[in-house]
């Protein structure tokens, strides 16, 4: 894939790098990453009816195994991707890695240094996120975003909940039990280690740059990772 020539060929031993690609994107590589799918990919690419969504599907999956290829040697085709009884995915070669999307955009998160986990939300009105908010923030969350001023509210949410997505994908705790018992918050301040798990680790949540419409966090357990982020 051509499109990857200008990406770096290695992951370091303590790197997480992070991928943010538009997903509609030209025919020629829409064809390339057709070309990278395993043949249980394209059975489910052919069963959506809508085109547009299907071209998503297939640039996202694409793209991700052309990453894949390049860190681990493995041609395309040929990684084998899995999915654990938590629902968490990996493939061969060493890699932890995760994705997400939100509107046209997707984000992807590899890594050898840590379990990780990545959220994109695109900004856009909820109208509902109140009681979402609500039912499922703890306490402290509620309260502490009653305190800011309404216009902030709704985008504090957004960026809150995509810390616990983030969190829930990387440590494999189902997201209805970060969402009511781990708080993370929403201000820049407030970003950290957290600790919720027996063996005494902490997650880290950080936020990623994907461009003021979107709240992107990333989740991982290495405190001296570095994260380096490509917007293509």
């Amino acid at each position: 894939m051509n499109y990857l020539a200008s990406l770096p060929n290695a992951i370091s031993g303590n790197e997480i790098l992070v991928f943010s690609l538009d997903l509609i994107v030209s025919p020629e590589l829409l064809s390339d990453c057709r070309d990278a799918l395993s043949e249980d990919e394209r059975i489910r690419a052919a069963r959506f009816r809508v085109e547009n969504v299907r071209d998503e599907f297939v640039a996202a999956r694409g793209f991700l195994r052309g990453l894949l290829s390049r860190f681990t040697g493995v041609p395309p085709t040929d990684i084998r991707i899995t999915l654990s009884p938590l629902g968490k995915p990996s493939a061969s070669g060493g890699i932890a890695f995760n994705l997400s999307h939100s509107g046209h955009r997707a984000v992807f998160a590899l890594t050898r240094a840590t379990e990780v986990g990545v959220d994109l939300e695109r900004f856009r009105i909820i109208v509902d996120w109140p009681r979402l908010a609500r039912q499922f923030l703890c306490a402290e969350e509620w309260q502490a975003l009653m305190e800011l001023p309404p216009a902030d509210q709704p985008r504090a949410f957004v960026t809150c909940w995509t810390r616990k997505e983030a969190l829930s994908k990387a440590s494999g705790i189902p997201l209805e039990t970060v969402l009511r018992q781990v708080p993370v918050g929403y201000r820049p301040t407030q970003n950290g280690g957290f600790l919720i798990d027996d063996a005494g680790s902490g997650w880290m949540i950080e936020e990623v740059d994907i461009g003021s419409d979107f709240a992107c966090s990333l989740a991982h357990r290495s405190a001296g990772a570095i994260v380096k982020v490509y917007n293509l």
